[in-house]
């Protein structure tokens, strides 16, 4: 890796935090460079504007998610149930990342990086569970009158239509119950009577937001007195 990409790299790394913690309505060019740990002239250099570093800050982080479930693929075909949990607890957690207040920012600024979401998970996501619900299927581990393409349709369609930020923050729940369920709804449905006795449910390990922390509708201001 070059020099600039390192360094474009590393600005990026260092925002990221920040920006899923704390949303990017707010956030300025100059605070970005503060917090990156560089000029403003330097991130000019690699960023000609907000919306620039922001794609490419979000486009880094569907890059790594995009490697880090190629990672969990697997050719044996006994193997799908251990790589759909993981990458299923993958896609869990990274939804559980997005904080309210960039959820809320996401639902009233520019659409495009909501997209990219929904891009990543129809072209990535996609693919990758109707090639190990086949393998299951194969198993007789899953259903065989189900499938692939339609149950793979079903996942994603449910998370665009759920998992979005004007959805999200008119319930009265957080991302970590909302994936629990959906998941535990999808998976126990496909299951054959096999697969039921072999497999628990799945159970997802996700962060849950601390009793001090604020709640979807204490950042979006739902509940407040005028």
């Amino acid at each position: 890796m070059e020099r600039s990409d390192r360094t474009r790299a590393r600005i990026l790394e260092r925002l990221e935090t920040h920006v899923f913690r704390y949303g990017f309505s707010a956030l300025t060019m100059e605070q970005a460079g503060e917090l990156a740990g560089v000029s403003k002239r330097t991130l000019y250099k690699y960023f000609p504007n907000k919306d620039a570093l922001l794609e490419d800050l979000f486009r880094r982080r569907f890059s790594l998610m995009g490697e880090l479930v190629d990672s969990h693929l697997s050719d044996a075909p006994e193997a799908w149930f251990a790589a759909y949990s993981r990458i299923i607890l993958l896609l869990g957690r990274f939804l559980s990342s997005l904080s309210p207040v960039l959820m809320r920012d996401l639902a009233v600024g520019d659409p495009r990086y909501w997209e990219m979401i929904s891009a990543f998970r129809r072209k990535k996501v996609f693919s990758v569970l109707e090639r190990l619900i086949e393998a299951g299927r194969e198993r007789g581990e899953i259903r065989t009158d189900l499938d692939p393409k339609i149950m793979s349709q079903l996942f994603v369609s449910f998370i665009d239509d759920i998992a979005n930020p004007n959805r999200l923050i008119a319930l009265p729940y957080s991302m970590t119950e909302v994936i629990s369920t959906m998941m535990d709804i999808l998976f126990k449905g496909m299951l054959s009577d096999a697969g039921r006795e072999r497999f628990p449910a799945v159970r997802l390990d996700l962060p849950v937001e601390g009793e001090d922390a604020p709640g979807w509708k204490e950042i979006i201001g739902i509940g407040r007195n005028p």
